[in-house]
């Protein structure tokens, strides 16, 4: 594939890589990584610092919580200001971090309209995905944000309508940007850690939360 020393190497290579390993964008995306991980390394700099030519500014994490299983102290940690929680009363109980509530498109149109105010009272940043994709969003007093409900490039035109903010597609409309994660390795953190530098709210907490 040729002899990689700068981030045009990377770039030339593209069509030849997804010849290779077409149609799989999660190929693609492993070997793009890897590249792009081995360039900052033989530079000794970070792959955010290589990305943005720019030291890298410190990221505050949005880490899950729940109070059955996570560990006691994150929700007084200064390594975790914000954090994601769908238990936000038992956190402001001990803490004043900034919360997301995340349900996973769990809830319907009614129970968001009752539970929306309560956790605007708590002082809940946003919500994120509330409602199932197909299901009609009422106004909240809490900004919405969207995961399931933004899978394409497609669907970023008709998200003002409804939503204040994305799950990151590495795309903008004037709306707020989550980098977001599920069950990623420290190398793929490190490439959202990257975006983040550019994003409103990091969620970049599976390589700690992960077995």
């Amino acid at each position: 594939m040729g002899t990689i020393s700068s981030v045009d190497d990377i770039l030339s290579l593209w069509p030849d890589l997804w010849e290779r390993v077409q149609p799989s964008r999660a190929a693609a995306c492993a070997v793009d990584l890897a590249l792009w991980d081995w360039l900052a390394n033989s530079r000794s700099i970070t792959f955010a610092e290589h990305l943005w030519n720019e030291p890298a500014r410190r990221s505050p994490v949005a880490s899950p919580w729940d109070s059955q299983n996570s560990t006691p102290n994150w929700p007084n940690s200064p390594d975790f200001p914000s954090l994601k929680s769908n238990s936000p009363a038992k956190i402001r109980s001990r803490s004043s971090p900034y919360l997301v509530v995340d349900t996973n498109a769990a809830w319907d149109a009614p129970f968001l309209a009752q539970i929306a105010p309560q956790l605007a009272a708590l002082d809940v940043g946003f919500i994120e995905q509330p409602l199932p994709p197909a299901a009609d969003f009422a106004p909240t007093p809490l900004p919405i944000s969207a995961d399931e409900s933004c899978v394409n490039p497609e669907d970023i035109d008709r998200l003002p309508e409804v939503f204040s903010g994305f799950n990151i597609k590495l795309v903008a409309r004037n709306l707020r940007t989550m980098t977001g994660c599920m069950l990623e390795s420290s190398i793929l953190i490190s490439a959202d850690f990257a975006i983040a530098q550019r994003t409103d709210y990091p969620d970049l907490d599976s390589d700690w939360v992960s077995p």
